[in-house]
Formats: structure tokens, sequence, C-alpha cells
């Protein structure tokens, strides 16, 4: 059984062995030493997003898919966001949907469009 000094003592020598065969000899064996010069040769920038600003928008209207266990949290949060409307619920359970509806218009926002009951129910209207 090896305990904890012979396991550093093994590690020790074996790296000390590793060392003393010199590094030029790793860089020959290893597989991939010029893949960051091919890749830093060959790569042109075109565009960065760094900088960029998009115009602001006044309004963002959002719906929310799913309502369910962390749903109704985001419905909550979500009306505490000024320049938000919630325009549209859905989720399997219409007991989901209503209770983020409750949500919506008890806050004093106009109530988003409901939409439950099965799968596809979020496709039905999407003027």
């Amino acid at each position: 059984m090896t305990n904890r000094r012979d396991f550093i003592r093994i590690a020790g020598i074996a790296g000390a062995g590793m060392m003393s065969t010199g590094m030029n000899s790793c860089k020959q064996k290893m597989p991939f030493a010029g893949t960051l010069e091919a890749v830093n040769a060959a790569h042109k920038q075109r565009f960065n997003m760094c900088g960029y600003a998009a115009p602001k928008v006044e309004t963002v209207r959002i719906g929310i898919i799913g309502i369910g266990r962390r749903g109704i949290g985001a419905v909550h949060r979500f009306r505490l966001i000024e320049g938000i409307e919630i325009k549209a619920l859905c989720d399997l359970r219409m007991e989901r949907v209503e209770a983020g509806q409750k949500a919506v218009t008890d806050y004093g926002l106009p109530a988003a469009r409901i939409y439950g009951g099965s799968e596809d129910a979020w496709k039905g209207d999407v003027s």
C-alpha cells in the first residue's frame, strides 16, 4: 500500500526525470505544437461586436411559454421592469396561465393574451 509520503516522493522523482529530458524533445513530440500559430496566421478579424450599441427600444414586448414552477416568478419580475409589456402567457395547464394573468393585471398592466391546454396552443394566433 502506498502512503502519502511515498506518493509525493515518486511523483517528485518522475517530475524531475521529465524535466531533465529537456523541453526541445517535448516540443517535437507534441502533435498540436503548431496549431496556435496556424490559427493566428490564418485568422483575420472581420467584425467585432465590442462597442456596438443597439438603438434604444422604448417598449419591449414579451411572451412567456411555459409558466410552470419558475415562470410565474419571471412574470412577477418582468412586471416590475419599466418599459416591458407582457403580451402573451402560455402553459399546458390553464391554472398556471390564469395565475400569471392575475399577476399581470393585479399590478395594473394590461391583460396578456392567454394560450393553454395543448403544446401547440401558442401557435394559434400570431398577430
